[in-house]
């Protein structure tokens, strides 16, 4: 894979960590269910160190002037609006591009470091997305039916992640 096409990719990965360390951070706050924020808090912590991660990639590759886009700049998810269930769906739907932006990483990979760098963090990504799942089984459904978290930005942000 040629570096620049590396580069893109990792940086989309990046962007991503970004985007799951800020929201995940905001909707911890806004979480009263302990073990949920706790969840949400971990996820937080795993993207920012995932960054790191990435940024020491992107370094040996000698990419300059990395900067991670702050695509919830604009977020303005608050208590008022909030959903419990809205929020586990938000989980599940960042982890899962992340497994799938990773799989991207993956196969392109080349080097024994980036294989075993991105196979660790498709299993993170994927325990996130079981605990997520787990969660998500023992909500009761009757309850927030009405999802407003899902009128925000961050469904959109997650589709352009993909692209």
């Amino acid at each position: 894979m040629a570096n620049a096409a590396k580069i893109e990719k990792l940086e989309r990965a990046l962007d991503a960590e970004q985007a799951t360390a800020v929201c995940c951070g905001r909707l911890a706050a806004l979480i009263k269910n302990a073990r949920i924020r706790k969840n949400f808090l971990c996820l937080s912590e795993a993207a920012k160190n995932n960054q790191r991660l990435l940024y020491d990639r992107l370094k040996a590759l000698e990419a300059k002037g990395v900067v991670p886009q702050d695509k919830c700049e604009y977020c303005r998810i608050n208590p008022e609006s909030f959903s419990l269930d809205g929020a586990i769906n938000l989980g599940l739907e960042v982890t899962s591009a992340a497994i799938k932006i990773y799989k991207g990483l993956l196969a392109c990979s080349q080097g024994e470091d980036d294989k075993k760098l991105f196979e660790g963090l498709i299993k993170e990504k994927k325990g996130q997305f079981n605990s997520f799942k787990k969660e998500k089984k023992f909500m009761r459904t009757q309850e927030d039916k009405f999802n407003m978290i899902d009128s925000y930005c961050v469904s959109k942000i997650i589709s352009q992640l993909l692209k």
